[in-house]
């Protein structure tokens, strides 16, 4: 039997670690392609001097930087100035629309979630375990003490579906996938709540909209089909499984008769290329390939030991072979990877280390900054490697 898995969103939480200072030791052997780590802030001063030089040289951020303290999430401004203090278990990156939600325990030890506008001030709540940003203001949760999922509008609470369901994909081409519980499959619903394809019964492996294609489920037979918008089917692959959407116009693709590669949207294969499963002769399992950005993927061709490598929208190999557990597109021109030990650094496109594999947790950049945890205590780090101690920034703006 298999174990179905849902992975409706992707929250990247650290652990909850001291605070010894012991960075100033760290030495990194780094190559001059490399960049420099900055361990240590004396001051302030240090922080406004690095702002001012990355306002001269790049665009910073209009949306507040998501940090961790302690285990515990708030915002700084993009000047790195406290914006909302480290209050809340939960907390997510701000989305393009300019909202974010946190959770926090209320006075009567309710989990309470808020959303927060781009100034950190608190403009909607609920007592729910989770919220789910699907477009701008839309939202799905489900209420606490209540059976079904609300997908809503939270600016003027207009309700766009009110049913017993599992949760919703974020929203892209104004069509909404609706999760629902057991065997009763998924649905499509557009932004006026009303089910797209009726005909269409469709199994939980179903996926969302991404420019204009999705990946259907069949739940009757199990088929896996690309459609389109209106309903058109694309291709005459056999599909096994593929990923979660297509990006820049490509989807990775398994087929059941064991090929792997990228497909286009009319869904053929653009190109074949090796990639693995996190679980293999799993229809359900993750495919170990990754959306495209800015032209490069990152995909393992070796189960164990887990072996990377970065392609181009030719299927052609731009990196050596990464000898990593684990790694991640490019963000910000670096990719994050965690060595065999479980250590964290950021390579370049071609493979090189950058930034050295020495944090103990690290997730991707946005906007320039990557959260990390060093020796136990939490840090922003800058794509030139320098890095702000939370502890430093907060204390020394409280006094």
């Amino acid at each position: 039997m298999k174990i179905i898995y849902f992975s409706i969103v992707l929250l990247y939480s650290f652990g909850s670690l001291g605070c010894e200072r012991k960075a100033q030791t760290l030495q990194p052997a780094i190559s001059q392609e490399s960049v420099n780590i900055d361990t240590h802030s004396e001051d302030i001063s240090n922080v406004n001097n690095f702002i001012e030089f990355e306002e001269e040289n790049r665009n910073i951020s209009e949306f507040p930087i998501l940090f961790q303290y302690n285990g515990l999430y708030g915002y700084l401004d993009n000047q790195l100035h406290l914006l909302v203090p480290p209050n809340y278990d939960r907390g997510s990156r701000f989305t393009e629309h300019g909202y974010s939600w946190v959770r926090h325990r209320s006075d009567n030890n309710l989990v309470e979630c808020k959303i927060l506008d781009r100034n950190g001030v608190p403009i909607y709540s609920a007592y729910t375990a989770q919220i789910i940003m699907l477009y701008d203001d839309i939202i799905s949760y489900q209420p606490r003490g209540e059976r079904n999922h609300i997908i809503k509008r939270f600016r003027d609470g207009t309700i766009l579906a009110n049913e017993r369901g599992i949760s919703a994909y974020p929203i892209i081409d104004n069509i909404i996938l609706q999760i629902f519980p057991g065997e009763d499959g998924n649905a499509f619903i557009d932004l006026a709540g009303r089910n797209l394809f009726p005909e269409l019964i469709l199994g939980m492996m179903t996926r969302g909209f991404s420019e204009e294609r999705a990946v259907i489920l069949l739940r009757e037979n199990r088929i896996r089909q690309i459609i389109d918008i209106y309903g058109n089917t694309y291709g005459s692959l056999d599909i096994f499984n593929t990923g979660r959407n297509f990006s820049e116009g490509l989807l990775p693709v398994e087929t059941k008769d064991g090929r792997t590669g990228y497909v286009n949207k009319n869904g053929e294969f653009a190109f074949l290329v090796p990639f693995v499963a996190d679980r293999p002769n799993d229809d359900f399992a993750a495919l170990m390939a990754s959306d495209f950005q800015d032209g490069y993927a990152v995909i393992q061709t070796v189960f164990d030991p887990p072996v990377w490598r970065y392609i181009n929208n030719y299927g052609e190999y731009v990196s050596s072979e990464l000898e990593v557990s684990w790694a991640q597109a490019i963000v910000d021109g670096l990719g994050l990877i965690r060595t065999y030990e479980g250590k964290y650094g950021f390579i370049n496109i071609i493979g090189e280390i950058v930034i050295e594999p020495i944090f103990d947790r690290a997730d991707s950049f946005h906007h320039g900054y990557a959260r990390i945890i060093y020796e136990g205590r939490d840090g922003l780090l800058n794509t030139d490697g320098h890095i702000f101690w939370i502890d430093e920034i907060i204390g020394l703006q409280s006094e």
